[in-house]
């Protein structure tokens, strides 16, 4: 039984692959990308990742404690020429 184990690890390491992939980007990367491209001025890539991530809090306490990445994100907006976003976003935060 144990040969047998070893001959199918493989195929159950690329099926566990192929179902990883298949996975969203978790929000950790999504912010960390946000943040990255913030810091090279790309306004617009930023704003929507960080869009990605205030969206994805639905617990009170967590939107709360999200009030600098709102305020990052009506940064972005504004630079990207979105004022109206902007003006959304800084109301919030």
């Amino acid at each position: 039984m144990r040969g047998f184990q070893v001959l199918l690890a493989p195929f159950w390491l690329a099926g566990w692959s192929m179902v990883a992939a298949q996975q969203p980007e978790g929000l950790d990367a999504i912010y960390s990308s946000a943040m990255a491209a913030f810091a090279a001025s790309k306004w617009v890539e930023a704003a929507e990742g960080l869009e990605k991530v205030v969206a994805a809090a639905t617990d009170p306490s967590d939107q709360a404690r999200l009030a600098p990445v709102v305020y990052t994100m009506g940064a972005a907006h504004f630079n990207a020429g979105a004022y109206p976003k902007a003006i959304e976003a800084f109301k919030i935060s």
